[in-house]
């Protein structure tokens, strides 16, 4: 795993910030479906829901992303698709960067020392931020210091749906 880091740091070297687009959704998931919407376009097997502090989570063991299937979280307030949580495989961590900053623009990132910490130190974290600020890819390590990412997509309306549906869970 440590082969990923150099290229996670050479990513970011080369990135420059594109014109900034918003994320509506995730492929053909828009923010704002009901479940049912959302679970004849995942194209995975969802299971779910279950209660968690923002809403409601439907989980896929089994989504198609990049070259493979992995985990994937699919979050709603109100019964509206209000985010989607992708664990992206660590090796796979500076493509992802690359792909976001081309796509929607980097926003954020954290310095060279900073993903040094994650990759050295348990229990340490960064993000990267994209396009309008509602993408962002976490890197971290847990208190064992096993290393992680996870891609996450927020509706800009996320916030204001789970502090309008508070009273529901």
């Amino acid at each position: 795993m440590k082969k990923s880091f150099p290229l996670l740091a050479s990513a970011l070297l080369i990135l420059t910030c594109h014109g900034a687009q918003a994320a509506s959704g995730f492929r053909d998931m828009d923010f704002g479906s009901s479940p049912d919407v959302i679970k004849q376009h995942a194209h995975c097997t969802m299971t779910g829901p279950v209660k968690v502090e923002i809403g409601e989570m439907y989980q896929c063991a089994d989504f198609p992303f990049e070259s493979g299937v992995t985990n994937a979280e699919f979050f709603f307030a109100g019964n509206q698709f209000i985010r989607l949580g992708i664990r992206v495989p660590v090796d796979n961590t500076a493509e992802t960067i690359n792909s976001l900053a081309k796509k929607y623009g980097l926003v954020s990132a954290p310095g060279e020392d900073q993903i040094t910490a994650v990759r050295t130190t348990p229990g340490q974290s960064v993000m990267f931020t994209f396009g309008d600020g509602n993408i962002a890819l976490y890197f971290a390590s847990d208190s064992q210091g096993s290393t992680s990412t996870v891609l996450l997509f927020s509706s800009p309306d996320a916030k204001a749906l789970q502090d309008a549906h508070a009273d529901d869970l």
